[in-house]
């Protein structure tokens, strides 16, 4: 087995600090990218796959809303074709990051959209996602500390008006 060292540029004191990793083709390619959330900054850091084993140096976005990343999915949440990223973060919620398809410089070069879709505003910490009413599309369940003793679902209804495409229900344990 080969291993691949990722590299990260100067500017990136905090990498220890990675709470999850995600793999997915975030730059439509055809090549798997991996992307790491930092638990301890606002940070989202990216390695495009260059193909045959290597990878570009790390870029790092910073998106508006995020405190401390724990858990996240790329998935594609609004059909598309193209993996949008998750994000479950302690201090804010859940929030979606659309993926826009090309590098965005104000997201630091990730394809992912800096402004977010809010889809839970309080503590989150682990998430899953799956078509969990059989429609066809995407739906978020996680947990929250505000109520430990249920699983939240949030049900993925398609674009909605105001970018609004969630709605939640709850499952008691």
């Amino acid at each position: 087995m080969n291993l691949v060292e990722l590299t990260y540029p100067s500017v990136f004191s905090d990498y220890k600090t990675i709470e999850a990793v995600l793999v997915c083709d975030a730059d439509n390619d055809g090549l798997a990218d991996i992307i790491a959330l930092n638990k301890n900054a606002d940070k989202v850091y990216y390695w495009k796959n260059s193909g045959g084993g290597s990878f570009a140096v790390a870029v790092f976005a910073s998106f508006e809303g995020i405190g401390e990343m724990k858990d996240g999915y790329c998935v594609d949440m609004d059909g598309d074709g193209d993996f949008d990223l998750i994000i479950a973060d302690k201090t804010n919620g859940i929030k979606i990051h659309e993926n826009l398809g090309s590098p965005q410089a104000d997201s630091g070069g990730t394809p992912f959209s800096p402004t977010p879709i809010n889809i839970y505003d309080s503590s989150s910490e682990r998430l899953r996602v799956a078509d969990v009413d059989d429609d066809g599309m995407v739906d978020i369940v996680y947990a929250t500390k505000d109520s430990p003793d249920d699983a939240w679902i949030s049900f993925n209804l398609g674009l909605c008006p105001a970018g609004k495409y969630m709605v939640r229900s709850v499952v008691k344990m």
